[in-house]
């Protein structure tokens, strides 16, 4: 196994800085080698508590580090719930928030979405879209969510037409179903 970067070591023996501080910044650093170093070498237990399981993958959205992404949603035994609020958002909406449709993509590739994903979570991440005002990311939601999702009302009533034009987004109603014309 490589060797630490000395400065992540000096920050772990002498400095005595929690493993999730070190771990999280090398994270945001970009540095791949050395936050896999840091889970295997320490012995990083990433499910051992909330903060461990969540604030890496966190740090790894917000610093758009597909990379980290990847290898964390792939460490054994990880059960992420999408829906956890850590720092006031859901895992899934902090993804959108960043306006990068990679990570959002490499998010949703993660088994766990499906399964945590409701309707009103589903829901939220389209109005997410129209107020940050990605459209690429919510032709890709649109593609990729079930229909019944999009197809609800929100908990104000509101269809996804409505909430559309409320956004002043009407344009991106091409990226809705098509609906279906019942036969006479």
């Amino acid at each position: 196994m490589e060797k630490l970067a000395p400065y992540y070591k000096d920050m772990i023996e002498k400095k005595k800085t929690p493993l999730i501080n070190v771990l999280v910044y090398s994270i945001i650093s970009h540095d791949l080698k050395d936050m896999v170093h840091i889970i295997k070498h320490y012995n990083v237990n990433i499910n051992s508590c909330t903060a461990l399981k969540h604030y890496p993958i966190l740090a790894a959205i917000k610093a758009k580090n597909i990379p980290a992404i990847k290898f964390l949603f792939s460490m054994d035994n990880i059960n992420l719930d999408i829906t956890s609020k850590i720092q006031k958002d859901p895992i899934i909406v902090t993804a959108i928030k960043t306006a990068d449709l990679k990570v959002v993509q490499e998010v949703f590739k993660n088994p766990n979405v499906n399964k945590s994903l409701t309707n009103r979570l589903g829901y939220g991440c389209l109005k997410s879209c129209m107020l940050f005002g990605n459209e690429e990311i919510f032709a890709y939601l649109t593609a990729n969510l079930p229909n019944h999702i999009i197809e609800q009302k929100d908990w104000l009533g509101n269809s996804m037409q409505t909430c559309l034009k409320f956004y002043k987004k009407q344009s991106w109603e091409k990226y809705l179903p098509a609906k279906k014309s019942i036969a006479a």
